[in-house]
């Protein structure tokens, strides 16, 4: 097997500029947005001295994310996938803009801060599956694995530059710098998403609020692959991401400097950053497999089965769980 088909499939850079113009949008915000994880880590460990509180952050991210998220699903299934996104994209900015003031001021407490960053995530849980189909919308079938394999590594590769960059800027500027960034990256987000054609929703639309939800959890309960990629990502966030202790270990071994907290959480991402370069081996067959199911597919026109949409975004969606819980 050669080197070149072992390494990650660049073909949706090369072929695709709406793709090419939407990652560069999406890698930039997501690297402001692991700078502001280092940030508001270090800031609530300065204000509190306590992993409580600490641990408070990681909740204010996980219950808006999951709670708006069982309706956000809904929601976006029923609109254009574009301006939902748009319209996240500036309320996460706002919070963003928001949380830099008060790094600046110093006058809010940790609740106000934490506020703020259930804010943020409030909108981030209904953009996240908003944005989830653009992918597989935008790309040929035979390329959205190697599309999806390069959304995944721009996520880690920012999940390793994020926080070691925000520790740098936090000691040499200070905390409100962190939230300046981060607020600042939504614009080349909102420019990425921007260009993109309308997205309205496609087959029979899903239902709207309650009734939605349960219609989603059934989805849930009878797939077992979905279910099991969705339990996998739990078990690994909650179970193997300390990240709350990360301050009180920083300060005890390392005097509290906000350098150290940050390389602290760009460790996570190592592993995922090495799956993702040598993924060409794994995106190349699923192209191959998925050439003759599309055959099937338009030859038998009644095959409007939504669940293969449903499992992609799922599996795009994983990365927005995972920052979630970095800060838990």
């Amino acid at each position: 097997m050669s080197l070149t088909r072992t390494l990650i499939d660049v073909r949706p850079l090369r072929t695709s500029p709406v793709f090419r113009r939407l990652l560069i949008g999406r890698t930039v915000s997501v690297l402001g947005s692991f700078m502001t994880s280092v940030t508001v880590m270090y800031q609530v460990w300065d204000m509190t001295h306590s992993t409580v509180w600490t641990g408070a952050v990681g909740l204010a991210s996980a219950v808006p994310t999951v709670v708006v998220g069982l309706f956000a699903g809904s929601w976006v299934d029923r609109g254009d996938r574009r301006r939902i996104f748009l319209f996240n994209t500036v309320g996460q900015a706002v919070s963003s803009l928001l949380l830099a003031v008060q790094g600046f001021t110093g006058h809010v407490p940790v609740l106000g801060v934490l506020a703020l960053i259930a804010a943020q995530s409030g909108f981030s849980a209904v953009g996240g599956p908003a944005s989830g189909v653009f992918i597989p919308r935008l790309l040929p079938k035979d390329q959205v694995a190697a599309g999806l394999a390069l959304n995944t590594m721009s996520f880690t590769t920012m999940m390793l530059v994020g926080p070691a960059l925000g520790g740098l800027l936090i000691g040499w500027v200070g905390i409100g710098a962190g939230y300046l960034v981060d607020a600042l990256t939504f614009l080349v987000a909102f420019y990425g998403a921007f260009g993109l054609p309308a997205l309205p929703p496609e087959g029979e639309p899903s239902r709207g609020g309650l009734h939605g939800v349960l219609d989603g959890l059934r989805f849930l309960a009878g797939h077992r692959v979905v279910r099991g990629a969705l339990l996998i990502d739990l078990a690994a966030t909650v179970l193997a991401m300390p990240v709350s202790l990360f301050p009180l270990i920083n300060s005890e071994r390392f005097g509290g400097d906000p350098r150290t907290l940050g390389l602290f959480l760009s460790a996570v991402s190592v592993g995922g950053i090495t799956a993702s370069v040598f993924s060409g081996t794994v995106t190349r067959s699923s192209a191959a497999i998925i050439r003759p199911r599309t055959a099937s597919r338009v030859a038998d026109p009644s095959s409007t089965c939504r669940a293969p949409e449903l499992v992609t975004r799922t599996v795009t969606d994983v990365p927005s769980v995972s920052s979630a819980a970095i800060s838990s």
